[in-house]
């Protein structure tokens, strides 16, 4: 009962994780893996594995064949009988000899050979499946990406229109100090210096958007993002290094390998092992005695001993390549588990980091607004300066930017911190 009730709160606690992911996100991600040519193309190893199996099953089956066959020979040996009625001729075979037969085989027994190679190949089935998984997984990093890079380009774009539009009502008091007298030419042309800039910054990243959406449709068929929020978050779980090589695939495709060389260390072992054979066969064919013109009916039967004595060390040598990668295997675990302990690490280090800019930006976001308001202000009363005003602007939009890029790096380190718990948040 209480292991029931251990797992029902990992699941809710996995269910709560998953949940901070939006519905168009999970949307995008499953879509992309029905639409994605590559996740198709790994998807069908699954299917070459599972037949393989099959194959290796079949070689348990009696083997059948069927033959037919006619040779001519000369000279052909014979030698003359004298009879009381005069000689015969008697020959020891035909000049035309021809026959027909059905013949089996059937592996008796072959000391486990069969049995580790069928289990051999259920290994590959199983990282068939692992590749697939780790597939959807890159996939899915992948669609996060774009997806969240999509809205932080969509909300450059606003801070841009936002600046522009700023500009283009202050503009419109220069423009009409300078009607006036009032202002100078060099204030028209300063200000729509910089409403030419802020629009190719505009350009610049409507071009990264388009890029992204552009991937996006090649990755899910799917350009368009209504979601407007980083809203993807990775609280409550489990940064354990147990935890993750319980759950990342990487962990799990290293695992395949091990086990893939211990059974190739098995099916080696093996190949000393003798094997029993049966064979028979059953036809009609001529050149019996004594009538050897004639076709008759005739069988075989037969059991056949195979055992290996001498291969001149191959197996040996066979067996200490396949330790020698078995070796190489652990050691690259070892390698992945220290490296994901780092990553892990500084992962927490960027989400923490990006945290508290954020929170240390609300001020200085909160300044700038207000200096703009001020500078404006002062400008439409003809106390301010054109400089002062552009400099307010370039300050507000400064701290937007960095507010925007702040919020954008801590999306991107939940990301990372996901894909390497291996959580399939979709």
């Amino acid at each position: 009962m209480k292991k029931i009730i251990l797992a029902l709160l990992v699941l809710l606690i996995n269910l709560w994780v998953v949940a901070q992911t939006n519905n168009e996100l999970k949307g995008l991600i499953n879509q992309s893996f029905a639409y994605f040519n590559k996740i198709k193309e790994i998807e069908n190893t699954i299917n070459i594995a599972t037949e393989k199996v099959a194959l290796i099953q079949l070689s348990n089956d009696p083997v059948v064949n069927a033959s037919s066959n006619v040779s001519f020979a000369g000279p052909v040996p014979q030698f003359e009988l004298p009879l009381p009625s005069g000689t015969r001729t008697v020959q020891f075979q035909p000049r035309v000899s021809y026959g027909a037969s059905i013949g089996a085989s059937y592996n008796l027994y072959d000391f486990g050979k069969l049995k580790a190679t069928v289990d051999r190949a259920k290994i590959d089935i199983t990282a068939a499946q692992h590749n697939v998984t780790a597939a959807k997984q890159q996939v899915a990093n992948q669609v996060s990406i774009v997806y969240y890079s999509i809205i932080y380009y969509q909300k450059a774009v606003a801070i841009e229109d936002s600046i522009i539009v700023f500009l283009k009502k202050n503009k419109q008091i220069v423009e009409a100090k300078f009607a006036n007298g009032d202002g100078l030419k060099l204030d028209v042309l300063t200000i729509q210096a910089a409403i030419d800039n802020e629009e190719n910054k505009k350009l610049d990243i409507q071009s990264m958007l388009q890029k992204q959406q552009n991937v996006l449709a090649y990755i899910s068929g799917v350009s368009a993002v209504m979601q407007t929020a980083f809203d993807f978050d990775t609280k409550n779980v489990d940064t354990s290094i147990a935890f993750i090589e319980k759950n990342n695939i990487e962990f799990a495709l290293l695992n395949d390998k091990i086990n893939q060389t211990n059974a190739d260390i098995a099916t080696i072992k093996l190949q000393d092992k003798p094997s029993l054979l049966a064979t028979g066969a059953t036809g009609i064919r001529n050149g019996i005695a004594p009538n050897i013109a004639n076709p008759r009916f005739n069988y075989i039967g037969g059991v056949t001993l195979t055992l290996p004595i001498y291969n001149g060390g191959k197996v040996k040598q066979q067996l200490k390549i396949q330790q020698q990668l078995l070796q190489q295997t652990n050691l690259a675990y070892n390698s992945l588990t220290t490296a994901y302990q780092k990553d892990v690490q500084q992962s927490l280090v960027d989400i923490a980091t990006n945290i508290q800019r954020i929170e240390n930006l609300k001020s200085q976001i909160e300044l700038t607004k207000y200096a703009q308001t001020i500078a404006s202000t002062r400008f439409v009363n003809g106390i301010g300066s054109n400089i002062e005003l552009l400099n307010a602007a370039t300050n507000t939009q400064r701290a937007a930017y960095s507010n925007l890029q702040y919020q954008y790096q801590l999306c991107l380190a939940q990301l990372e911190l996901a894909r390497l718990q291996g959580i399939q948040y979709w």
